[in-house]
């Protein structure tokens, strides 16, 4: 791999990295550079043998996906838990958020 093709990788991965954070919600502390590196770090220790470029490019945009799904803030348990009240035919009045079980 000479520096020209790492370059293009690179940009192509940083190009990758904006469009996946141009769907999410706003208020994300990564931005493109950002998250090529820490789907670099996930890629780092996977024992994987890269068919070719697109593999590589494919396999990095996964774990870019990953990266931002682990990044995610929780989703409140308010709704669930209303919905689960009612299922159970426990509906009160006052519908208080069940603790949430960290694991």
């Amino acid at each position: 791999m000479t520096p020209g093709d790492f370059e293009q990788v690179y940009a192509e991965l940083r190009r990758i990295a904006a469009a996946k954070l141009a769907r999410e919600s706003p208020g994300h502390t990564l931005d493109a550079t950002a998250l090529v590196h820490e789907a670099w770090l996930k890629l780092a220790g996977a024992s994987v043998g890269w068919h070719d470029r697109t593999h590589f490019l494919r396999v990095a945009a996964t774990a870019m996906r990953r990266v931002l799904v682990d990044r995610r803030p929780p989703p409140r348990d308010r709704p669930r838990t209303l919905l689960y009240q009612i299922r159970s035919g426990q509906v009160n009045r006052t519908v208080a958020p069940v603790p949430r079980v960290v694991k």
